[in-house]
């Protein structure tokens, strides 16, 4: 079967004969550097994440799987033939391999020209090769300039993906941005050739409308969706015009060559289903590998779902054109998912899914779904960017625990209340004993403390729900938000007591760390107080102008009661079992305006009500929503009053990364 890729392949190279021929090299050997996404990627995606890095990929070539996404060989391979050297090493793999005079591939599954799925995109990528020539790895003037030296990008697909389905993006602004995306292209083609690359090959955009996760109507392989299409034309007529500009100003040299994938592909298409009108095997537009579009193409996991279409045998045999091997089959949005989380997440992680537990504690920081759906959390628009509808979280998208699982290489664990309709291998990433509004003592709020989370997780033990041995690989992740304090100041506490209040609070915390701790919890990391006084129930009254210092005072007087305790604990253990997460520093770090930016930009909420009686998520008696929400929730540090966003979380995540290497 991989014969037909190389069908595809030398539809290809007609365009890479203008760069090198086999009869006319020059002595020196050439070199291929590569930069892209997962067409090009031959093994620079993180091992313990599932993908290219499980069966059944690599089952043609090289009969295991081996880092690219497809059953064998991608068009990095082919080229690499064409100019008669091996594949160039992954620059993942730069410092295991002897051999890297070859070239060097920096593309990254999941990446594009701005930064995507992959947070990695085509300019981290190009600054990777800057630092290797700054080092000396090769040399400008004979590994370059006076070899044939070739430079292969390939990216674009998972910039339209992340436009459409993570922003939201609208048709009507699709023609500026594919006109933005293909000038950044260009800049970055300008720069590889100002390093000192000789030859520059981009590849234009395939035909997106042809993949099988635009098929029309979905799952039936039958129609392609032209609009994909049309899109995919538009923005290769202007990299073509923009590569024109490229050689004009370069001399008219020829120094950069578009391969038209696209074109390649609707050939190998046509010329696949004339080939094979008389077999069995008649739609090439059906992915090889795949179940159904809730599942990509991967044997992880507690769901079989592989479909190998061939012959009856596990040799995939003659089946189709089988354009797996060019993309992950299966469901793009919740691959897209993965691969964002590979980027700040799961690239991090160390072990495979399973060996390392994430047990949550605390409140609608860390809750992912313990309320009954009547709660906020589980109505409009909360939800709104993930997953696109409302799942249980006080936020637009992900929280505290999301980015802490990712971090781990683990999926989000299951909150608690959910335990019983998931299946036994749904539990083993943990549990989430999280509930919004809750505190260290009891709230105003009719939801389990501290304390009877603690209960549910010894319950759980209790019943051998985990051994052992999974505690022995665990962290406990224990959120206080500040619920304790709301409370206590509604009870008509006075200021002159909150000293007292947080001695009390932080001693029950300590207890309940301990206790954790000794049911065999190994690592335990405690949030400090975020800035209280620039929540925007604080900073409303100053129309989100500036923060409350007295209550950002309090937070302080918190967080440095909790930082002295727990170095008494790790002390007193002897070792460092508990790891703050300074949510305080983070916050504030994220909230200072630069430039001539007004405080507001960062204070105000993205979803609030309409009037003061009106909260983010309110409708009327009729249905009428009676909040309104920003245009751009990307942007937004806060989601709601108390909230913080997606991208909120995806800051201050940034900044606690060196604290959670400490813990793990």
């Amino acid at each position: 079967m991989e014969g037909k890729g190389f069908f595809l392949g030398g539809l290809l190279l007609f365009s890479i004969a203008a760069i090198s021929t086999a009869q006319n090299r020059p002595k020196s050997s050439p070199k291929l550097f590569v930069f892209g996404d997962s067409y090009v990627d031959t093994g620079n995606w993180p091992q313990n994440v599932r993908g290219p890095w499980k069966e059944p990929f690599g089952k043609t070539f090289p009969g295991k799987p081996n880092g690219r996404a497809s059953d064998g060989r991608v068009l990095t391979d082919h080229i690499a033939s064409f100019l008669g050297i091996e594949s160039p090493t992954p620059y993942q793999l730069r410092n295991t391999s002897k051999n890297t005079q070859q070239g060097l591939n920096f593309a990254l599954g999941g990446s594009g020209v701005f930064p995507a799925w992959q947070n990695d995109s085509l300019t981290v990528q190009i600054d990777q090769f800057e630092q290797l020539l700054k080092e000396n790895v090769y040399s400008r003037q004979f590994d370059l300039e006076c070899s044939s030296s070739v430079a292969l990008a390939c990216s674009g697909p998972n910039d339209y993906s992340f436009y459409s389905e993570a922003k939201k993006g609208s048709k009507d602004g699709l023609p500026a941005f594919t006109e933005g995306l293909v000038n950044q292209l260009a800049a970055d083609l300008h720069r590889i050739n100002r390093l000192g690359v000789k030859k520059v090959v981009v590849a234009t955009l395939p035909v997106i409308g042809c993949l099988p996760i635009h098929i029309i109507p979905p799952n039936s392989y039958q129609n392609c969706d032209e609009e994909s299409n049309k899109n995919a034309r538009i923005h290769n007529q202007l990299l073509l015009k923009a590569v024109e500009k490229l050689n004009t100003d370069d001399g008219n040299r020829s120094t950069f060559v578009v391969l038209d994938l696209y074109n390649a592909m609707v050939s190998a298409i046509d010329q696949f289903r004339k080939g094979a009108a008389n077999t069995e095997y008649k739609n090439p537009l059906q992915p090889c590998c795949s179940k159904n579009v809730e599942f990509i193409c991967s044997a992880e996991g507690n769901v079989s779902i592989i479909s190998l279409l061939g012959s009856s045998t596990d040799e995939l045999g003659q089946p189709n054109i089988c354009l797996a091997r060019f993309i992950l089959a299966g469901n793009q949005k919740e691959h897209s998912t993965c691969q964002s989380f590979a980027a700040e997440g799961l690239v991090n992680g160390r072990r495979e899914n399973g060996s390392v537990k994430l047990f949550v504690f605390g409140d609608s920081y860390a809750d992912t779904g313990n309320w009954e759906k009547f709660a906020a959390s589980w109505k409009e628009p909360y939800g709104f960017t993930f997953p696109g509808k409302p799942a249980g979280r006080f936020s637009d998208g992900r929280v505290l625990t999301d980015y802490i699982a990712s971090f781990l290489g683990i999926q989000s664990p299951v909150p608690y209340t959910w335990r019983k309709t998931v299946e036994k291998s749904g539990l083993q990433s943990g549990m989430n004993f999280a509930f919004g509004g809750t505190g260290i003592f009891d709230t105003f709020i009719n939801a389990p403390n501290m304390s009877t989370q603690i209960d549910f997780f010894q319950q759980l033990l209790e019943e051998k729900a985990y051994s052992k041995q999974d505690l022995n690989s665990s962290i406990a992740l224990v959120s206080l938000a500040g619920n304790d304090y709301t409370t206590y100041i509604q009870r008509n506490g006075k200021l002159q007591g909150l000293p007292a209040f947080t001695t009390s609070l932080i001693s029950q915390l300590s207890a309940s760390l301990k206790r954790i701790h000794g049911f065999g919890v190994r690592k335990i990391a405690v949030t400090t107080l975020q800035p209280l006084g620039c929540l925007p129930i604080s900073t409303a009254f100053s129309s989100y102008e500036n923060c409350s210092e007295s209550w950002n005072a309090a937070s302080r007087f918190h967080n440095q009661k909790l930082q002295q305790e727990i170095q008494r604990m790790n002390k007193e253990s002897r070792e460092n079992i508990y790891e703050t997460l300074d949510l305080y520093t983070a916050f504030m770090s994220k909230l200072s305006p630069a430039g001539n930016m007004k405080p507001s930009s960062f204070l105000m909420p993205c979803c609030v009500g309409v009037a003061s009686n009106y909260s983010c998520g309110n409708i009327d008696k009729n249905g009428a929503r009676k909040y309104v929400v920003c245009e751009k929730p990307e942007l937004s540090i806060f989601w709601d009053m108390v909230h913080p966003a997606q991208n909120g979380w995806d800051q201050v995540y940034s900044s606690l990364k060196s604290s959670l290497h400490r813990l793990y």
